[in-house]
């Protein structure tokens, strides 16, 4: 994308678009941002701001589309019934040549409205480009890597930080990492940005974040997923329509209509890329999980539609020869095991909604709950040493087997709720037992946290 020149913007002066020429790229950020003026840092960032109307053809290649099973297409273009069933997989994903790319883009382009001036300047009064001082935006992104991304690891950390050691970064993406990194970071950081409080920080950069996206400001489909994730933990009002449901379903039908929840066998894609739409898909399904038993909602991810292989620790293997800012934080196994383990007991999750909360009152699967909660116990079996017990010695990297184990006896308050909910004359409520000692752990985990000061990172995976 062509970048716009934001060095001397101010309120009355909307940017305006460059030629798609590469500028020239500054130097790398040092990790002590300290040592490098403020304004310098805050050129090579907002310098970068592409155009939505400015966008090269390079754009555009490179695309597959995924087409499923029904689809006609894949009888209309298979050469003979003895494939086999990996070159049928194959055929589900089709790469389109950079020949029609191009020309579709073109023909969008022709038959678009041109980003005007008038919509430019709002969004530049808006804040849309506005950007933090560099020393709080690294200070929100380093909250934003060291508290969320283990939970749901949707972005790419050298990528992200070799985009923005050049200031290269989308302004989409950035503003929606600086949304979610404000509930982490502390309130100084906060009243530094220019915000009374964090509630009004989180509105402010959501608000920013979702203009820019309404503007098409951004082309790249992974971006665009990758933001809608984000802006799903935007906590709106019980009767605004554009709440969490609404943007995570808007990534979940994206995700699927690329493709994401299928095999990543005889994949087009290259295994860097595997690794990262796997750990997208993955997050997202454990949100989509989340979310509907916290709001006894539908979930929106079907298990039979998906063959998506499941996410393993590989998945985490970064490049080593690569120098990561002090600010992106390190990779640990405690990340890795943490959300493996988070998505294999979301898929139970999906099973314990669909078993015990069906529509018409009727009453749950006895077989089908007893199956569940030898699941879950031969889940925490399986479980590596450093994470099968809250009894650690405690420290910020504790947080980590606190919230498995939180979600662990969230599970099984939702097996032995109804039971619990039965009246004296039809169940014995001493039966009940599990589902309290279960909400006892979890009292007594919160109470951990709050001694070592983790709760206010915890993930509210159920709210």
């Amino acid at each position: 994308m062509g970048p716009i020149d934001l060095d001397h913007m101010n309120a009355d002066e909307p940017p305006s678009p460059r030629s798609h020429t590469q500028s020239q790229q500054p130097n790398s950020i040092a990790d002590d941002q300290s040592s490098i003026p403020a304004e310098t840092l805050q050129a090579r960032q907002q310098s970068s701001i592409p155009s939505a109307s400015d966008a090269p053809p390079s754009q555009a290649t490179n695309q597959v589309l995924f087409f499923g099973e029904s689809n006609l297409l894949t009888c209309v273009i298979s050469p003979g019934a003895s494939e086999t069933a990996a070159e049928t997989q194959k055929r589900l994903r089709y790469s389109i040549s950079d020949a029609i790319n191009v020309r579709a883009s073109e023909l969008f382009a022709e038959h678009s409205l041109p980003t005007s001036s008038a919509k430019a300047h709002y969004l530049a009064q808006e804040g849309a480009f506005t950007l933090p001082s560099p020393q709080d935006c690294v200070a929100v992104l380093r909250a934003y890597f060291q508290w969320f991304h283990p939970c749901f690891p949707i972005v790419d950390r050298v990528e992200i930080a070799n985009r923005y050691n050049k200031g290269e970064m989308s302004p989409l993406l950035l503003k929606a990492m600086l949304f979610i990194g404000a509930s982490y970071c502390d309130e100084d950081t906060v009243r530094r940005m220019g915000f009374k409080d964090r509630p009004e920080a989180k509105s402010q950069l959501y608000n920013q974040t979702k203009i820019l996206y309404d503007a098409d400001w951004e082309s790249n489909e992974v971006t665009i997923l990758q933001v809608l994730f984000l802006i799903s933990f935007w906590r709106a009002g019980p009767l605004n329509v554009k709440n969490t449901r609404y943007w995570l379903g808007a990534a979940i039908s994206l995700a699927q209509a690329r493709g994401f929840h299928r095999s990543q066998h005889s994949s087009p894609t290259n295994v860097k890329e595997s690794k990262l739409r796997k750990r997208i898909w993955w997050s997202i399904y454990v949100r989509d999980r989340q979310s509907s038993a916290s709001l006894g909602l539908p979930s929106r991810i079907r298990d039979e539609d998906c063959d998506i292989e499941m996410l393993s620790y590989a998945d985490f293997e970064e490049d080593s020869d690569v120098i990561i800012p002090d600010f992106i934080g390190t990779h640990k196994s405690a990340h890795g095991i943490y959300a493996v383990q988070m998505a294999r007991l979301a898929q139970l999750l999906g099973r314990v909604i669909t078993n015990q909360f069906r529509p018409n009152g009727h009453h749950p699967d006895d077989d089908e709950r007893f199956g569940l909660i030898h699941s879950l116990e031969e889940w925490k079996a399986m479980l590596p040493e450093s994470m099968r017990s809250c009894e650690t010695e405690g420290g910020s990297e504790s947080i980590w087997a606190y919230l498995l184990h939180l979600a662990y006896n969230y599970l099984h308050i939702l097996l032995d709720r109804h039971d619990y909910t039965q009246t004296q004359t039809n169940r014995n409520r001493s039966e009940s037992g599990p589902a309290l000692q279960a909400a006892c752990r979890v009292t007594r985990i919160v109470e951990d946290m709050l001694s070592q000061n983790l709760i206010q990172f915890g993930q509210m995976h159920f709210d």
